[in-house]
């Protein structure tokens, strides 16, 4: 990622670990198109789940977590939803629960004044962080 202004910095402190996806600029030349869509921002998150922390705190490097769906689809929350044409594209697969079962809320940080993209679970007041 690029630098964090300290807004966005805020934004992860009052939300993270948890249910807010942030997009924010990434560096082109380090984030692959696939992984960044062909754009040069990112959604970025820090999840709530002990199992994946874990992952995250022992690899100590980045870890590409897509939704567990292709784009357009309903988001599964339960193993028995994935689509088997998407675990047959992705290396591993981890198996937990999904205790909020309902998506992130996605805030794009790159406009002025900030947007939710997607709401979700969590309710941010982005106008705080102006």
């Amino acid at each position: 990622l690029s630098p964090l202004p300290n807004n966005v910095r805020h934004l992860m402190k009052d939300y993270w670990p948890g249910g807010v996806t942030i997009v924010y600029y990434c560096r082109i030349n380090k984030v692959g198109p696939l992984v960044r869509a062909n754009r040069n921002t990112l959604g970025i998150r820090m999840p709530d789940n002990e199992k994946i922390l874990k992952i995250i705190n022992e690899v100590r490097v980045p870890v590409l977590g897509p939704s567990a769906n292709f784009h357009g689809q309903t988001t599964p929350f339960d193993q028995a939803e994935l689509n088997k044409d998407f675990i047959n594209n992705v290396d591993l697969v981890v198996k937990g629960i999904c205790k909020i079962r309902q998506s992130s809320t996605v805030i794009d940080t790159t406009i002025t004044p900030w947007k939710v993209l997607r709401q979700g679970k969590i309710n941010v007041d982005v106008s705080k962080y102006q």
